[in-house]
């Protein structure tokens, strides 16, 4: 294919003393879509010099997507060699060609992110009642059993030590939440940031972004957004207790308020009670400490109310700053899938 490509080149610019060079450029997608791109150039001018760039949508495939157009004037620098495309293309960005090729970035051509074995392709779509403007949430579901010896090094992501001694169903998740994380970054603001754990075991973003990551058995999401448009943004996914669990798990999660509220509903609608009310409060939790960076427990906030159409209103029971004071209310929201609940707290700015 790449010789093929060099005299299909070749033919294109009527080069007949040429030297015609090709570089293999592959690629995977924050979305784990895999392409294979074919960077031709003539390396027997010194000066400006002409390029193609042809992308196929995946290495194993035959069928050809997606032609760049012809990139001209690429700067020529010996003896460091030539551009790639896209390192300088008048200083644009260029719609729907990968972010690894886009201008100002040289691909790395070894250490080029792929979708972990144990995940499946990034998911986009919005999960719950009402989309977020201005945010970027990702999805992927996982399986630590597929977890691979070289998931982490194949993805660039450097796990921390905690995670290197934990088991593999906690890499897993953490590989998995992290890549979500990352994805989601980079379709926000073009960023390439791994978020760290830091010393409080949250989460560290770059200063200007809210996020929240979170995972479960077989689930992991991410949702990130510039502060200027969020100021805290909560996200906490959990499976569905059973109702002996909930039950027993009850006076530890809701205060009497809240317990004397769940009595006078539905027996059957005990598990989802305590479930929600434990995850909306965690959600809480993640959208409020970076702000007041003061903890708080479950015995701190009030599930006021909820709806069957997944809308969550809650109340504070304890000073946190002088912005964020007892009484102040909240609202969050929840969606039920696969016998997982995952809910949202948001903050605007």
């Amino acid at each position: 294919m790449r010789a093929l490509f060099a005299c299909l080149f070749l033919a294109f610019c009527g080069l007949s003393q040429a030297a015609i060079k090709t570089q293999e450029i592959p690629y995977h997608s924050p979305d784990g879509t895999r392409f294979i791109g074919y960077y031709a150039y003539d390396d027997s001018q010194q000066g400006p010099r002409s390029g193609v760039v042809v992308v196929q949508k995946a290495a194993d495939e035959r069928s050809w997507t997606d032609m760049q157009a012809l990139f001209k004037k690429l700067p020529h620098r010996p003896p460091r060699g030539p551009q790639l495309p896209g390192q300088r293309h008048q200083g644009r960005r260029l719609p729907g060609y990968p972010p690894a090729l886009q201008p100002g970035k040289m691909p790395g051509m070894n250490l080029i992110p792929t979708l972990p074995a144990c995940c499946t392709p990034l998911d986009d779509q919005w999960p719950l009642p009402d989309a977020l403007p201005d945010t970027v949430l990702l999805g992927t579901h996982f399986d630590a059993s597929r977890l691979a010896s070289n998931d982490f090094q194949l993805s660039a992501i450097e796990p921390p030590a905690s995670i290197q001694r934990s088991v593999a169903k906690r890499q897993a998740e953490f590989l998995a939440g992290r890549f979500c994380a990352r994805a989601a970054l980079q379709r926000l603001d073009g960023l390439d940031c791994i978020p760290p754990i830091g010393e409080d075991r949250a989460p560290v973003w770059p200063a200007h972004i809210s996020g929240s990551i979170t995972h479960s058995t077989g689930r992991a999401a991410a949702i990130v957004a510039r502060k200027e448009h969020w100021r805290g943004l909560g996200m906490d996914l959990e499976n569905l207790l059973n109702a002996e669990r909930a039950e027993r798990l009850a006076g530890e999660i809701l205060i009497p308020a809240e317990m004397r509220r769940m009595a006078a509903a539905p027996r059957e609608q005990l598990a989802l009670w305590v479930t929600l009310t434990f995850s909306v409060k965690e959600s809480l939790f993640k959208a409020l400490y970076p702000i007041v960076q003061q903890r708080f427990y479950f015995e701190h906030a009030e599930v006021l109310e909820w709806t069957a159409s997944g809308q969550v209103r809650l109340r504070l029971l304890t000073d946190l700053s002088s912005e964020w004071r007892s009484g102040s209310e909240l609202d969050a929201q929840f969606a039920l899938q696969d016998g997982q609940l995952l809910s949202l707290v948001s903050i605007r700015a």
